[in-house]
């Protein structure tokens, strides 16, 4: 029907540019630039936990090192990053409740989750892509108990240990 696929996209472009809002906010030096600073020192060949202590899991710096290599280490392309990870958390949520309820009662945690993610006011945080991660497994693991294949679970696991990557209390939580 195309006015719901005429909805569901403004649903979607609304919640993408909230995510935009407060992009220009003032840095956060210390878990912004720490996570920064360890994402560079990556980018020039350090190993965490070698070559430089931190409290967080390894994963994110290597993938923002990745970002860095693409298109250069700016707290700009970190930050649109950190908005487009935000963006794809709140779809995950949309496609995780949508598994169970209408497309329309999926847009209220899809809205929520969005509105919330929205309000942070500090970014390059671990735990959005964590949560995204972690999401994904969730949406891999509940198709393989409703189909039994057992290839999505293996996504499952993968997801999962993605999360462990990012985060590693979310992947101890969700183990």
């Amino acid at each position: 029907v195309p006015w719901q696929a005429l909805a569901l996209a403004a649903a979607l472009l609304a919640g993408l540019a909230l995510q935009f809002v407060t992009i220009k906010a003032p840095a956060n030096f210390y878990d912004e630039g720490l996570v920064l600073l360890n994402a560079t020192r990556v980018l020039g060949g350090e190993v965490p936990y070698r070559d430089f202590w931190t409290l967080y899991a390894p994963g994110y710096f290597y993938l923002l090192a990745g970002l860095f290599k693409l298109v250069g280490p700016t707290i700009l392309a970190a930050r649109i990053f950190d908005v487009l990870v935000r963006f794809l958390v709140s779809v995950a949520v949309y496609a995780f409740a949508r598994r169970m309820v209408p497309w329309w009662a999926a847009l209220i945690p899809y809205a929520l989750v969005s509105l919330w993610l929205g309000s942070v006011r500090f970014y390059v945080y671990p735990a959005f892509p964590a949560l995204g991660a972690l999401f994904l497994a969730l949406i891999f693991f509940a198709g393989y108990l409703r189909t039994g294949r057992p290839l999505r679970l293996l996504f499952a696991g993968l997801a999962l240990g993605l999360t462990t990557a990012l985060r590693l209390d979310f992947g101890g939580y969700a183990a």
